[in-house]
């Protein structure tokens, strides 16, 4: 009787942890963090008024391909096998989807209002439809005070009010959570700084607009395919 109520309390304790950790994100775009003062879902110029900068993002050109032999359609960031390759690259295009990018070096963070400013290495905005749909914020430490990346999930996580349902990729270098209106990513990393034996601890946080992103690999397809049509047609009417 004793070893199977022990048993018993083992199982329940389990499974109560299990569905702590796994809790699915069911929060909002509207309950997305806040990074330093911006917000996905702003316009061009909130985000400049944001950082006290005037920003001018460039056109993006979104690669895209299909792969018929597993019928999947591959960003041109896509890392693929090499019995995959050449039918990969055959099929690559870029297009203009009408969403911009800025990215801000050092000598654009210096310009960042204060606080905002505290621990950028760098900041890559993305903007769909004149809206905010991906934050790119990189940090930098000259030393290490973060204990790894799980702290800097757990804490984050803590202030953000995300439920601790993290996943790691597969070699280990970021942790990723899909919410019902947004992504987050952080990536965790040293490097040395020059011929110094010292280190410096850097990370970075990608917040992401789930529904632009979707509506950009939409229309990426569309784009894709009507692209295709339209080259099938060109070879039909090619005059030798």
């Amino acid at each position: 009787m004793l070893k199977t109520t022990i048993l018993t309390v083992v199982v329940l304790s389990s499974t109560v942890a299990f569905s702590q950790i796994s809790k699915p994100c069911n929060l909002s775009l509207a309950k997305a963090p806040i990074i330093r003062g911006l917000r996905l879902g702003m316009s061009v110029s909130e985000a400049g008024n944001v950082l006290g900068l005037q920003l001018y993002p460039n056109d993006v050109n979104t690669g895209i391909s299909y792969v018929r032999s597993t019928n999947q359609f591959l960003p041109d960031t896509a890392v693929v096998g090499r019995e995959l390759i050449g039918e990969y690259r055959g099929n690559l295009r870029s297009f203009k989807l009408g969403n911009k990018s800025v990215e801000l070096g050092w000598n654009y963070i210096q310009k960042i209002k204060e606080p905002a400013r505290q621990n950028i290495a760098g900041i890559k905005l993305e903007f769909f439809k004149d809206t905010l749909e991906s934050i790119t914020v990189s940090y930098s430490f000259s030393k290490p005070i973060w204990n790894g990346r799980a702290e800097i999930v757990r804490i984050f996580s803590a202030r953000a009010g995300i439920p601790p349902s993290w996943k790691n990729n597969v070699k280990d270098t970021a942790s990723t959570i899909d919410c019902s209106g947004f992504n987050v990513v952080v990536d965790e990393r040293f490097r040395y700084e020059g011929q110094s034996p010292l280190f410096v601890q850097q990370f970075s946080l990608v917040l992401t607009d789930q529904k632009a992103r979707q509506d950009l690999d939409a229309l990426a397809k569309q784009r894709w395919v009507e692209n295709k049509a339209a080259e099938e047609r060109s070879k039909k009417e090619f005059l030798f």
